[in-house]
């Protein structure tokens, strides 16, 4: 009985090795992600240097453009392709509801196209994706870097 015992609690103790291996395996990997997360986001300019501020520039001009623009294509999908009549403060609705889900994707797309083309891919590509991560669950946004 007591080598029955005894085998018994080996499984359960190399069983248990296994799942804090597997745990910290998984530590590791959320830490990688969360350093190369922080990474692009991370300051690659002496700040407040001429490089710097282009930067900034670059950035800022990017995010304006892609909200300009990505206004100007929504509310010609909204009333030409689903026929709805209105405005997001006036309403209907209904418009409001397809402009948001309407919004979101474009605004996305743009975004990232546009960054890519003052190559800066990589950081409004983590930007979008930041955006997506308020809205899809986790392991959908782990997929998609």
């Amino acid at each position: 009985e007591m080598c029955i015992r005894d085998s018994n609690n080996s499984k359960q103790i190399n069983n248990n090795n296994n799942n804090s291996n597997k745990q910290e395996q998984e530590k590791q990997i959320q830490s990688q992600k969360e350093a190369e997360s922080k990474e692009t986001f991370k300051l690659t300019f002496e700040p407040w240097s001429l490089t710097w501020w282009q930067d900034k520039f670059v950035i800022c001009l990017v995010f304006a453009l892609a909200g300009s623009s990505s206004l100007y294509f929504v509310r010609p999908v909204i009333t030409n392709v689903l026929g709805l009549e209105g405005s997001f403060i006036e309403g209907p609705w209904t418009f409001r509801i397809f402009y948001l889900l309407f919004m979101t994707p474009i605004y996305s797309i743009i975004l990232v196209s546009l960054g890519t083309l003052f190559g800066k891919k990589k950081f409004f590509k983590a930007a979008a994706l930041r955006i997506w991560g308020r809205i899809l669950p986790k392991s959908i946004i782990d997929k998609i870097k």
